[in-house]
């Protein structure tokens, strides 16, 4: 139990990082957002929402082995972010399904 609460607590710390470092990437950005990329950029706050939740869902039911693969997704998803930020490209819709899916599978495969 203490290792369940253990990595829940990791995983938290890791999402306000991500969190941050978004809001001060997007805040960098922010000056100069079409009215296009305003609503594409709340679409890709609401992806993230999603992946976010379905991580703290998935961590309720962590062992050993899918510890690894749960951080593994949650540093795919930092990565797939940035890069798509850095291009201006805020449809991280494929991005989100795809870890989504991953995520599943890690619960149906523990």
């Amino acid at each position: 139990m203490a290792d369940v609460i253990d990595f829940e607590k990791a995983l938290q710390r890791k999402k306000q990082k991500i969190k941050q470092s978004l809001t001060d990437t997007t805040d960098l950005l922010d000056r100069s957002f079409t009215d296009d990329e305003l609503v594409d950029v709340a679409q890709f706050d609401k992806n993230i929402e999603k992946v976010f939740n379905k991580i703290e869902d998935v961590a309720a039911n962590v062992t050993p082995f899918t510890e690894s693969r749960v951080e593994a997704c949650l540093d795919e998803l930092f990565f797939e972010l940035f890069a798509g930020i850095e291009e201006r490209d805020f449809d991280n819709s494929e991005a989100t399904d795809k870890l989504l899916t991953k995520l599943d599978d890690i619960v149906k495969n523990k």
